[in-house]
């Protein structure tokens, strides 16, 4: 295998290196640029400080040592340029017989030379065999009167004995995202070389594991071709193409890799409701892949949300929003080969009405409840708010005590249907269904009134009752004892167990009738009888429920009647 020698190296860094600048300007200078391509190290460059000058032809003449034992000379040069169409930078060599034009190899990206814009430094190469052993070399700046850049500047410049030129390789043709899953991805380089290009491979990383080489064909022109072989759904490739020649390399991308995904399109178009909205499910829509493969439904996710997706089979339709989640939403399409990237994300403004708290939670067929209802972002109105738990169960006496809480009296039919039943709430801003918030028992569990002690009154009496229930009471106990019947106690409540003093009036109807007890959540049903007034110390003669004598302990129970006791 043939070595490369290194037969002069300029260092610009540190000194100019002898070049000669000359021409009708002399606007080459070396030193550290404040235009072009900037930079804290010394160059050559024309006019340092800004555009080059117009109307000018400028030379910079490079130094080249003794080549009479060179067998391959060649001198590498690394160089930035900014030059508009009009304006040229070309390379002369005088092999004794005077200046002549001399193209670098792979040759100038212009007919005219280096035209246009580096962009950033790029190395190139002249081939001095067969201009003696001691030639000269220059560069030329050939400016026009109209328009001026930033001009050409040199950063280092070497001469070399031997194959110092790496091949140039430049794409054709190179994969892109795609949603073929079978493969192979063509990969097509134009690679050339001033000797003979030895290889040429594709290197591929897949999802960022071990890289795998594949080698590319010459089919012939200076073209070469490889393939990478299909990937799964969801994969991201990088890769690069690699050349080689007896003595360098050369890699495209130069200093990075080119990358492409393997995906299943995804949906496109999301979109919502604008502006406040106040709901637990809200409508979006959007737009199907654009795709070959069939899609079987879509998943809709929540950003911050620990439910799980929401499926659905159409694209769009009413989906839930979780109250703790971002309300930032993408959607998903279900191939059977897996799914698809996440939409663009749709952000939607939304409170999401959320039921806190039924208490009580339950209820019985036949029942009689008293319930309080609280929760959040449910902007009831006076006026405008209903609770219904569905057939058979009546809610009235609606009492709005905010905006998330309310009172009301529920009473359950004896046949209604037990098992769980929705909350459906509605307020000023609509209703809004809670799945299973009330349970419904069967009837023969609903908790009853076990003992009155004593269950018969007279008229004309005043009883200490004793009442006692299934089970505890759930608070201060209420009783209504109906037409003719008086509280005239405060009702003492130890546990299930309620005492008060009861008056029966002497005109109060006779026979079986209910006492209802109201603990704030449950109507209590108890059964009494009522029984018409005997003069005991008349034996055998029944006197009037209404002789005067009873007025005045009527009138002095009356008068002790407390708040929260009726008749």
């Amino acid at each position: 295998m043939a070595t490369v020698t290194t037969l002069l190296l300029f260092d610009l860094s540190v000194d100019d290196g002898g070049f000669v600048s000359a021409g009708s300007t002399g606007q080459w200078e070396w030193g550290v640029p404040s235009s072009g391509p900037g930079g804290s190290g010394a160059v050559w460059g024309t006019n340092l400080d800004g555009n080059h000058f117009n109307d000018a032809v400028d030379t910079l003449e490079i130094p080249l040592p003794d080549l009479s034992t060179a067998v391959s000379p060649v001198l590498v040069f690394e160089h930035w340029y900014d030059l508009t169409s009009g304006d040229s930078g070309t390379i002369e060599v005088d092999s004794g017989g005077g200046w002549t034009p001399i193209q670098p190899v792979y040759g100038y990206p212009d007919a005219t030379g280096f035209v246009g814009g580096s962009v950033l430094w790029q190395t190139d190469s002249v081939l001095l065999a067969g201009h003696g052993p001691n030639p000269r070399l220059r560069l030329v700046l050939d400016a026009d009167v109209i328009q001026a850049a930033d001009g050409w500047y040199l950063r280092s410049a070497t001469v070399f004995d031997g194959d110092a030129t790496p091949p140039r390789i430049e794409p054709i043709v190179i994969p892109v995202d795609n949603e073929n899953f079978a493969g192979p991805y063509r990969v097509v380089m134009s690679i050339e070389d001033e000797t003979q290009v030895t290889s040429a491979v594709i290197e591929v990383t897949v999802d960022g594991g071990s890289t795998e080489t594949h080698v590319m064909n010459d089919v012939g022109g200076g073209v070469w071709e490889g393939f990478i072989p299909g990937q799964s759904p969801g994969s991201d490739v990088s890769w690069q193409a690699v050349t080689s020649d007896a003595e360098n390399q050369s890699v495209w991308p130069e200093g990075d890799v080119s990358t492409f995904a393997v995906r299943l399109p995804r949906p496109t178009g999301l979109q919502g409701p604008s502006g406040r909205i106040v709901a637990a499910m809200v409508p979006i829509s959007w737009r199907p892949p654009n795709t070959a493969h069939e899609v079987t439904g879509y998943i809709v996710e929540e950003q911050g949300s620990s439910e799980a997706p929401f499926e659905l089979q159409s694209p769009g339709g009413s989906i839930p929003v979780d109250p703790d989640g971002d309300h930032v939403f993408t959607v998903r399409a279900v191939y059977a080969a897996g799914l698809s990237e996440p939409s663009a994300p749709l952000a939607l403004d939304v409170s999401v009405p959320v039921l806190v708290e039924i208490s009580p939670g339950a209820g019985f067929q036949g029942d009689s409840l008293t319930i309080e209802l609280v929760g959040e972002n449910l902007y009831l109105h006076s006026e405008l708010t209903d609770v219904s738990f569905g057939e058979g169960i009546e809610v009235a006496n609606i009492e709005v005590l905010d905006a998330n809480s309310l009172s009301a009296v529920v009473t359950v039919d004896a046949n209604a249907e037990t098992g769980f039943r929705d909350a459906i709430i509605s307020g000023a801003h609509g209703g809004t269904v809670f799945p299973d918030a009330f349970l419904l028992g069967d009837g023969a569990l609903l908790p009853r009134i076990v003992d009155v002690k004593p269950r018969v009154l007279r008229q004309a009496s005043t009883q200490t009752m004793t009442v006692t229930a299934a089970q505890d009471f759930a608070g201060a106990v209420t009783v209504d004892p109906g037409p003719g019947l008086f509280v005239s106690t405060d009702v003492k409540v130890e546990g299930a167990v309620a005492t008060f003093e009861l008056l029966t009036f002497g005109t109060a109807a006779t026979g079986e009738r209910l006492m209802i007890l109201d603990d704030g959540h449950r109507l209590w049903p108890a059964e009494i009888e009522v029984k018409e007034f005997v003069d005991t110390d008349r034996p055998g003669c029944n006197v009037s429920p209404t002789s005067a004598w009873m007025w005045p302990a009527a009138l002095l129970l009356l008068l002790r009647r407390r708040r929260g006791a009726s008749c």
